[in-house]
């Protein structure tokens, strides 16, 4: 077992206020230390309960459920993906790049249906 130091915060409802707190606490340095202190059964469920509490943080910037899926289907417990800007991320990117007029052609382009696919 080894010591931990763990910090955390918390603010009361009431008045507001901040408080932070340090604490420390052993924990098993290894999987067989875990399984002997804790046992198979908590160590298991342990286990299972960060991996629901990674898929849903990994989903929860899906735009849909459909989405939300592909982003669970890839999901790889304890490789951590790049998360891809979002579809008006990537737009406001590429709007930097261009003047104002071009910005307006592209909105002309994309209000006709015509889209042009050489730049603007």
């Amino acid at each position: 077992m080894k010591t931990a130091t763990i910090s955390f915060g918390k603010k009361d409802k009431e008045t507001g206020e901040e408080f932070n707190f340090t604490i420390t606490k052993a924990l098993p340095e290894s999987m067989d230390e875990a399984l002997q202190v804790y046992g198979e059964d908590v160590t298991f469920n342990l286990f299972i309960r960060k991996i629901k509490q990674d898929l849903q943080n990994a989903c929860r910037s899906s735009e849909d459920n459909d989405a939300a899926q592909k982003v669970a289907d890839e999901y790889t417990p304890g490789v951590a993906k790049q998360r891809q800007p979002s579809e008006l991320k990537q737009l406001m990117a590429l709007m930097k790049e261009k003047s104002v007029d071009e910005i307006n052609a592209l909105i002309a382009q994309a209000k006709s249906g015509q889209v042009n696919e050489s730049p603007a």
